[in-house]
């Protein structure tokens, strides 16, 4: 990981990270659309690296689903 890249990042960072509301953060957080952990006392935390996993993830499921479709 680069050194001037946080493993963590707060909601706001997250946010702006993946270009949607903060509130978005909440939502997906709530329905574990998106690794993360609270804090107490701290608020909310996600890990990049994981993130950055999933969402290789589900684009790696996308194109699956896409190749099976058009049977490429």
């Amino acid at each position: 990981m680069e050194k001037d890249r946080k493993r963590w990042m707060k909601i706001r960072e997250a946010a702006e990270y993946l270009s949607v509301n903060p509130s978005t953060i909440y939502r997906m957080l709530s329905a574990h659309q998106i690794p993360g952990i609270k804090i107490k006392g701290a608020g909310w935390r996600i890990d990049r690296k994981k993130l950055d996993d999933m969402l290789e993830g589900e684009m790696e499921e996308r194109e699956r689903r896409w190749n099976k479709i058009f049977d490429f």
